[in-house]
């Protein structure tokens, strides 16, 4: 089972971890800090529950997305009128003009995106890969995993720990989407509490 997010939208606020971003970004070439409120129902957490989740299918639209599976939601219209829109890889750099930067060479070669979360994912290498392969993106050149001391093994029956992998397939999948070129390093803390968020972002910062 895998985690692949075809919507590329998420709000970031934290009014502990923004000001110290702000004070000591200087410190780095490249940082992003992606911690994101959770939605959606845990109910299932640890379990295998086929259909818990509805899906969409993904098919080849060579016309819009050559060499990569476009999902149906992605071909609906704007105003939802055969249901609900989403926007995958190609739609999000079209929009926002990503694409004519990496059609440039501007891909985020040389950088690095580092992204901070809580507890860590066993699975977040092979959702990234999962990601690329029905996307027809390439691997990064580099995804190294942090993860501070005192994190606990993960738990599949741990609701929190669950849904923070959702949120990890999130931040590594679009960030990655984004910049294709650019190294990613994946801190996670040992909780989500502010003050573990705050170690591990301070970590980073002075890595």
């Amino acid at each position: 089972m895998w985690t692949i997010w075809s919507i590329g939208y998420q709000q970031v606020e934290n009014s502990v971890i923004q000001p110290q971003i702000q004070k000591r970004a200087t410190k780095i070439e490249a940082f992003i800090v992606l911690v994101a409120v959770l939605f959606g129902s845990t109910a299932f957490a640890g379990q295998m529950k086929p259909g818990a989740v509805p899906g969409e299918k993904a098919t080849q639209v060579p016309h819009l997305v050559p060499n990569a599976a476009v999902f149906t939601c992605e071909t609906r219209p704007f105003d939802e009128s055969a249901g609900l829109f989403c926007y995958g890889p190609g739609a999000i750099r079209k929009a926002y003009g990503i694409d004519s930067l990496i059609n440039k060479g501007y891909t985020g070669k040389g950088r690095t995106i580092v992204i901070l979360d809580a507890f860590g994912s066993p699975s977040v290498a092979t959702d990234l890969a999962n990601f690329d392969t029905v996307y027809g993106l390439p691997a990064p050149p580099s995804l190294k995993i942090i993860t501070m001391p005192g994190t606990p093994a993960f738990d599949p029956t741990d609701a929190d720990m669950v849904g923070w992998t959702g949120e990890i397939a999130l931040d590594t999948q679009w960030a990655h989407a984004v910049a294709p070129g650019a190294n990613i390093v994946l801190v996670a803390a040992k909780s989500d509490n502010d003050e573990d968020l705050l170690a591990a972002l301070n970590y980073a910062l002075g890595a």
